[in-house]
């Protein structure tokens, strides 16, 4: 049995620390302190980028992206899914991390090109995923309010809304 070097035991420690301290002291409305959520994403990349073949790396990079993203730091999640999506093609939430950018860059940042062509690659990707209906369901009705899918999920069950 392979023994695990102390440097990265001690390195995944130290990034599981400061992941406890996201929602310890000055919290947001959220409840998230949003200075050690910062260190706790730059504490992923840096052991990404030292241990890239590492057998934690991608899920530390998803926690970071998810962490991200309860921070709203948009620009770092796009850049950690991609991270994500380019270096570890095989990760098994990958599949999952092509939909929430999709999702981020729809719903978060209104940007619904780019979002398209996520979905449409996450179909060609994984035609048989789990997440395909759904992400079907987001294409086509890309670009429409909540009011409006509402709507549209209401008449295809022949209900209409209680006043």
């Amino acid at each position: 049995q392979e023994s695990i070097d102390p440097a990265v035991s001690n390195l995944e420690n130290y990034i599981l620390n400061i992941g406890e301290g996201i929602f310890k002291g000055d919290v947001n409305k959220f409840g998230i302190n949003r200075n050690a959520a910062l260190r706790y994403v730059d504490a992923c990349e840096a052991y990404a980028l030292v241990y890239p073949e590492g057998e934690k790396t991608a899920s530390f990079l998803f926690r970071a992206a998810e962490i991200a993203k309860s921070i709203q730091t948009y620009p770092k999640v796009l850049s950690l899914y991609d991270w994500i999506i380019e270096r570890y093609p095989n990760y098994e939430k990958t599949p999952t991390t092509y939909f929430l950018k999709g999702f981020v860059l729809e719903n978060d940042l209104q940007n619904n090109e780019k979002a398209k062509e996520v979905y449409d690659a996450f179909i060609q990707k994984f035609p048989t995923h789990e997440l395909r209906d759904d992400v079907e369901f987001l294409l086509e009705h890309l670009g429409k309010s909540d009011e409006e899918i509402r709507k549209i999920i209401e008449s295809k069950q022949g209900t209409t809304p209680e006043n």
